[in-house]
Order: C-alpha cells, then structure tokens, then sequence
C-alpha cells in the first residue's frame, strides 16, 4: 500500500483529499500545517505528496528535497493552479508536477488510479551521457557527477557521436547532460532528434547553458529539453537535475520540462530569476 502526503491549508479541498487517497487504497497523513508536514517528512518515507499551492515556494523547494532524500521515486503534486496560472512553470523548475484544471478532483482520481509505487532504486548505477565538444570541461562534469557516487558516466566528443551511440543502446542511457553551443551539430538539434527518435524519445536531456545565452536555452526548451544547468554547474543543482530522470523513468512520465502553452510565462520566470 503506497504512502501518501497531504499539505493542503484549504480545508474544504483537504476534505475531498483525504477520503479520495483512502477509497484508492493510499495510507494517507494529511495536515494543514507546514511543520507538521515537515517533521513527517523526516521521519519517514512517502511514496507520493500532493500539496497546495498557496504554500510559499521557496518551502515547497525544502519539503520537495525531504520527500525526494528519502525516496528519490516519489512524485509531488502541486495542486490549486488556476488553468492560466503563470506560477506553474516555477514548480516544474525544481522538479514538481502541476494539476490544474477545472475538474481537479477527476484528474488527480486518474493520476491516483494508475499510481503505483516504485522499488528502491539505485540511482548511481545510472548511465548518464555528457557530451561536451570541448575536453577539460568534459572531464570536469564526469569527475563531478563520478564524486557524486556515480559510478557510469560516459562522456561524448559531440553531438553525432552522443546520437549514435544513443541509436546504438537506447535503454541504456537514463539521463543525457549536453552543451548547447557545439560545431557541426548543437544541443538544440542533438534534442530534436532525440525527441523524434521512437527509441530514445523517453530520454531525459539536461542542457548547461550560460549566462546571455538565453534563446539558446529558450530554443532548447521548446525543442524538449528536460532541464538545465547553469556552468558551471553547482553540486546541488546537478542533483536535483539528475533525480529528475528517476521519477520520469520510474514512472513514465513526460521528459520535457515545459509545455509550449507555458513557455512564455517560464521565460518571465526565467528572466526574474536572472537565469537568461
């Protein structure tokens, strides 16, 4: 029976949370406080949470990282979203899912029905692909992510090389980390054609960008990026950025980050935060 959080302050919404996660089998904590959400957090494990989005973000950001400490699987749902909400793309930058509609009841019921609980994983026998043009930056990302208990990291001269050798074993490669600037062929392009691939579609793709190179990230998210990376990368952010691929492969989920109907309000976002 898998486990389930709810945070939720609304207590009309919490009264139809909580019997809906039970009539669907969940073992279900639900709370209207942040704290007490907190401290369950730390002391246990949950397999899926589901929480308001009147909760400020920058807590969403600490009680995501508690919830994925534990189990690196689980999904958060942000729920409360007005179908137009411009806030939504903020969430889905530190990894959350966004329900929004005008029948949320009958959405997060589909979501609920079709969950199921993930076995631990082992993240760090991942294989990951860094593809760099450029040799020192390369082996730097490899050493980062190898000192981060990684233990297959392969890295890629250029985007044709990385192509092929995802043609060559595409279920082998859980999560691709590229540049976008590159000769011959570009990330932009190297996602593109990973996105069009039938057999390397599911594929997550994180970008490193950098500073002013913002239609270069903006290209790449449109084009089905899974994430980005600002260089040089942080080790925080690197993982967050490479347990994002867990989720999407544990349970199927999209790779792309954004969707077309939210790329405007992201780049807002994007801009505020003085990412581009």
């Amino acid at each position: 029976m898998p486990d389930l959080l709810i945070l939720c302050p609304d207590t009309d919404l919490l009264l139809q949370l909580e019997p809906l996660g039970r009539q669907l089998s969940f073992r279900v904590k639900s709370t209207t406080e942040q704290q007490v959400a907190e401290s369950w957090l730390e002391l246990r494990k949950f397999d899926l949470a589901l929480m308001h989005t009147s909760i400020p973000l920058p807590v969403q950001e600490r009680l995501a990282d508690l919830l994925w400490k534990r189990n690196l699987a689980a999904r958060l749902l942000l729920v409360g979203f007005e179908p137009d909400d411009p806030r939504a793309p903020a969430a889905r930058l530190f990894g959350a899912e966004v329900v929004r509609g005008q029948d949320l009841i009958s959405e997060l019921t589909q979501i609920l029905q079709a969950f199921k609980p993930q076995p631990r994983v082992n993240e760090k026998q991942h294989h990951i692909l860094v593809v760099e043009d450029l040799d020192s930056p390369r082996d730097i990302i490899c050493i980062l992510i190898e000192s981060m208990g990684y233990v297959h990291v392969h890295g890629r001269g250029s985007a044709a090389e990385a192509l092929a050798t995802l043609e060559e074993e595409p279920q082998k490669y859980t999560c691709v980390i590229t540049d976008i600037r590159m000769p011959e062929m570009n990330g932009v392009e190297l996602i593109r054609k990973v996105r069009a691939t039938q057999s390397m579609s599911h594929i997550p793709v994180v970008v490193l960008t950098a500073f002013g190179t913002s239609d270069w990230l903006i290209e790449c998210l449109k084009a089905g990026a899974s994430g980005f990376l600002i260089k040089p990368p942080r080790k925080d952010d690197l993982a967050r950025e490479l347990g994002r691929p867990t989720r999407i492969f544990s349970h199927g989920l999209d790779p792309r980050l954004v969707k077309e109907d939210d790329l405007e309000a992201l780049q807002r976002i994007l801009e505020e935060r003085g990412f581009v």
